[in-house]
């Protein structure tokens, strides 16, 4: 013989069970979400983390005062327009730019003054590359440009474009004198390593100041 349970003892039962259900969901919403919340915390981090890296690796590869690439990055990109070369894929030239006099500059004017005249050189070289992209500074007063796919008229073109903004520019502390810039052209050529396209460059360069800077 089977009795049934009485009436209010049923619904308390029930009652308790809900409860427990209840509570059981609200356990599982909050874990849920503090687990959420700990893998949303933990992808942020890495990735600040990552940008992070990225920015310290851009630094590392730029010059302080001009905000150029420097002449890591330029050793760098150098073998890749050699790759590419190699594969078909560019017609690139170098090109090295030398600011005439530039120890006289110091001399005379001061070497704040000479930062000065770097810092506007690089101004313009960024103004007439489009950006930093493909322009370094070497070391010194030298500084390095690269093109991929541009003719060689079109290089002189550019370079001239550089040399005549930076010439007519009018520093207040030099009384009127214009400051110049030579520079010499270099398109790259089958089997040449960087150091042989960087002379070459340099030679062109020597050229141009004999040749009046």
């Amino acid at each position: 013989l089977l009795l049934s349970a009485p009436i209010g003892e049923s619904i308390g039962l029930r009652a308790m069970a809900l409860v427990c259900c209840g509570g059981l969901l609200i356990f599982c919403y909050v874990f849920a979400n503090s687990l959420l919340s700990s893998q949303s915390e933990q992808i942020n981090f890495v990735y600040s983390s990552y940008q992070k890296q990225l920015e310290l690796i851009h630094e590392l590869r730029v010059e302080p005062l001009t905000r150029l690439y420097n002449r890591i990055a330029l050793t760098e990109c150098i073998q890749i327009y050699i790759r590419k070369f190699n594969e078909g894929t560019i017609d690139p030239h170098l090109v090295l730019i030398d600011l005439d006099h530039f120890k006289l500059i110091n001399d005379r004017f001061g070497h704040a003054n000479g930062d000065t005249v770097l810092i506007r050189l690089a101004a313009v070289i960024k103004n007439r590359m489009g950006g930093i992209r493909r322009a370094f500074r070497y070391g010194g007063e030298e500084f390095v440009l690269l093109f991929e796919r541009e003719s060689t008229d079109r290089v002189h073109e550019i370079v001239e474009g550089i040399r005549t903004d930076f010439m007519n520019f009018d520093f207040d502390f030099a009384g009127g004198d214009h400051i110049t810039l030579s520079a010499g052209i270099a398109p790259y050529r089958v089997g040449w390593d960087g150091k042989e396209w960087f002379n070459a460059a340099d030679a062109a360069m020597y050229k141009s100041k004999t040749a009046g800077r």
